[in-house]
């Protein structure tokens, strides 16, 4: 009994010396995928909502309380006008109001009772039709003081002019005490909800970016963080010189910290319809002569690895595309291979371990 263990114990302690000497290893498994062209195009952010709020009458500026950087509500008050005359204008127009329905109010009476007299045969039937254009008449002239009263309120209302949307002044151009004629500017206004990334895209690439396309983004004001994101259209540039089409991006979330001007990153993933094998960046090895390697696990025990030429395609995701040199399914080192030599024997090791 005590020669068998003996036995035993001598043929596995060979195994376990050589384990013990073999250099520790990661590897992984070459995929078969489907290949993406990555494309890095600078972009900028914008805010769909821009307006240069201007007056739509004239008027001596009373009231101008916001200021450049200045956050204001829709329905916020961006500056008023010296009402006084208008509104001395609107009490004239009720007048006329008043006027005219007092003037209308008469002329019915007097037809009404010529009628009735026309009835009886005691007031001429061409006095009737008189009455009644006057009535017809004093009903137009009401029309239009009317319309008179409405026009001067509509123009008092003018006098304060209210933020179109919610946003931030970035210009303030009226002054209190200024005269503004009809179209003077009052502010610039942007709107800082819903913002967008705007990317110039080469022509090269029409077609090949729809709303279904992998992106992300990159700004960079926070160049250590990648943002998901999504293709909202693309929109054709009419400057021909550009020989390019702006993508619309928006990022996912609304708590993004951006605004309106800073520089960004983005990165589509356009799909080239080719399947092929992938690797892992980190298996790949360059050389200063230009060659690029990786290190394959032989089958055997015990394992051992072998240096393998190969040529390379796009790079996207973390994998890069061989074109040449490596077939799905062989297992390659990621992690270890900075110093192996060929034929040299390794242990694989978990990435956790």
């Amino acid at each position: 009994m005590r020669t068998g263990l003996l036995g035993i114990a001598a043929l596995i302690a060979p195994a376990a010396l050589a384990q013990s000497g073999a250099a520790p290893v990661q590897v992984e498994p070459v995929k078969t995928r489907s290949i993406v062209e990555r494309v890095a195009l600078s972009g900028t952010v914008a805010a769909p909502n821009t307006a240069e709020v201007s007056v739509a009458i004239a008027g001596k500026v009373v009231a101008a309380p916001t200021t450049e950087g200045e956050r204001v509500e829709a329905g916020d008050t961006l500056v008023k006008l010296d009402p006084e005359l208008t509104r001395l204008t609107l009490d004239a127009r009720e007048a006329e109001v008043q006027q005219a329905r007092a003037e209308l109010s008469d002329a019915r009476r007097r037809l009404e009772t010529t009628r009735e007299l026309a009835a009886r045969n005691n007031a001429p039937q061409n006095e009737v039709r008189s009455l009644a254009d006057q009535v017809a008449a004093r009903e137009a002239a009401l029309a239009h003081r009317r319309a008179q009263r409405e026009r001067a309120r509509a123009e008092l209302d003018r006098h304060t002019v209210t933020a179109p949307f919610a946003g931030v002044v970035s210009h303030k151009a009226a002054m209190t005490g200024e005269w503004l004629d009809p179209g003077g500017s009052v502010v610039e206004l942007i709107g800082l909800k819903r913002l967008r990334v705007e990317v110039p895209v080469p022509q090269q690439h029409h077609g090949k970016i729809t709303p279904d396309t992998p992106v992300s983004v990159r700004l960079d004001a926070k160049p250590n963080t990648r943002f998901g994101a999504r293709v909202l259209r693309t929109v054709p540039v009419s400057d021909s010189r550009s020989r390019a089409f702006m993508a619309h991006l928006r990022l996912a979330g609304d708590s993004v910290p951006m605004s309106p001007g800073m520089s960004a990153r983005a990165h589509f993933d356009l799909a080239t319809g080719e399947r092929g094998p992938v690797i892992p960046r980190d298996a790949l090895i360059r050389h200063p002569d230009g060659r690029e390697t990786v290190w394959v696990l032989d089958k055997g025990e015990p394992p051992t690895v072998s240096e393998r030429v190969i040529d390379t395609g796009l790079a996207f995701d973390g994998l890069i595309h061989v074109r040449e040199g490596l077939k799905s399914g062989a297992r390659v080192v990621v992690e270890g291979n900075e110093a192996l030599t060929p034929g040299q024997r390794v242990r694989v090791v978990q990435a956790d371990s």
